[in-house]
């Protein structure tokens, strides 16, 4: 019997890895010399760094949503279980820039 290399949790840990790299790719972009180089290779990467984590996370929140479909299937719960999903998504979505913004300026005051 042959394994199956797309599974859902294999995308969803893919999705992740690859947003993480990608999301540390751009933070690190700060450091680029834009006297030494090109302003459009910082644009490329800028871009090209921002829809790669993007496609990671989309791969993540899609095979999210089939793991919990899935895993509560039949249980009369998964209008709740989707809506608190969403809603917790959302609510990273708004609060984590917002913390980050903080975190930036208290940690570049010292």
């Amino acid at each position: 019997m042959q394994k199956k290399r797309f599974t859902r949790l294999n995308m969803m840990i893919f999705g992740m890895v690859l947003n993480a790299i990608f999301t540390a790719a751009f933070g690190l972009l700060e450091f680029y010399d834009q006297e030494k180089h090109s302003i459009f290779w910082y644009l490329v990467l800028a871009y090209g760094s921002r829809i790669m984590a993007g496609i990671g996370c989309g791969l993540t929140d899609t095979s999210l949503y089939a793991l919990i479909a899935k895993t509560f299937e039949g249980h009369g719960q998964l209008p709740a279980l989707m809506g608190t999903m969403e809603s917790v998504c959302g609510l990273g979505f708004v609060g984590g820039p917002a913390l980050a913004g903080i975190t930036r300026h208290v940690s570049s005051a010292h």
